[in-house]
């Protein structure tokens, strides 16, 4: 499901860089997560109630974001000259994408699934500001055009990803 909250905003502030795609996508999980957090930590049970939405969205921006990343991967490839880094992050990927369908099998009351929840969360930070920092570094200093592979990305991401 593409989030079109962010393309939104994307197309209220003109091009925008695939760097820069990915980061809000990271961005915009990291608010999903921490709105999850407040709402399961209220002490009114009538908000609490409201977590497994909240908990239903992180999972599926999850999954939309790592679409992104996927592509984002695949069309600077060549760019990266650690080739390590893109086996990284698709093994990092199954391991998110793993945790994301044990959050959905767990019952919505499950004290797990708020604590995978927490993980997940947790997870993306660090994935964002680690091996996804080191493509970001070989990317930014290639020559590809970073303002197309974003509309690119932008038009992949419409069509469900459908493209290469």
């Amino acid at each position: 499901m593409a989030w079109s909250g962010t393309d939104v905003l994307q197309a209220s502030i003109g091009p925008v860089g695939a760097i820069s795609l990915v980061r809000m996508d990271l961005e915009a999980i990291d608010a999903a997560v921490a709105k999850y957090w407040d709402v399961s930590h209220a002490d009114d049970p009538d908000v609490r109630r409201g977590r497994e939405p909240l908990g239903r969205e992180v999972c599926e921006r999850v999954r939309d974001y790592f679409a992104l990343e996927s592509a984002f991967v695949r069309a600077v490839a060549g760019s990266v000259a650690d080739e390590a880094l893109p086996r990284e992050m698709r093994a990092a990927q199954g391991q998110a994408l793993e945790l994301v369908a044990a959050i959905e099998q767990a019952a919505p009351d499950d004290p797990q699934r708020d604590a995978a929840l927490r993980v997940l969360g947790e997870f993306m930070l660090r994935h964002g500001g680690g091996e996804l920092e080191g493509v970001f570094r070989h990317v930014a200093a290639s020559r590809i055009d970073l303002f197309e592979l974003g509309d690119r990305l932008r038009q992949q991401r419409a069509a469900g990803f459908a493209l290469g």
